[in-house]
């Protein structure tokens, strides 16, 4: 045996990521990101139907990846608490997102 694992499948991966920005916008920005179906322009697979009914062509996606679960960390002590805790219930974060110039952030988050 190679000694590695296999991958999990899609609906037991780890899909927890962590934004840690002083800023609300960028907050904002990731989610938007992460989540196209809550964009401003409405659910992304409707977009695909209506392209694919529009245009032609490919049928839209219809296979579900997964959602990520998102939280949120406005500063770097709280994010640190965050991660802390998660490891702790042992429900690491998988990604974090970390602004590198938050003010005041604690050494202890880069060891």
């Amino acid at each position: 045996m190679s000694g590695q694992s296999a991958p999990l499948p899609a609906h037991e991966a780890n899909r927890r990521i962590l934004i840690i920005d002083d800023s609300p916008a960028i907050h904002e920005d990731v989610v938007k990101l992460l989540t196209p179906a809550r964009s401003e322009l409405g659910p992304s697979r409707d977009l695909a139907v209506a392209r694919a009914a529009f245009f032609g062509g490919e049928e839209a996606p219809t296979k579900d990846y997964g959602a990520f679960e998102l939280s949120s960390a406005y500063s770097g002590e709280e994010g640190l608490r965050m991660v802390a805790q998660a490891c702790y219930n042992e429900e690491p974060f998988a990604l974090a997102f970390v602004d590198n110039r938050l003010e005041a952030y604690p050494f202890e988050f880069y060891k």
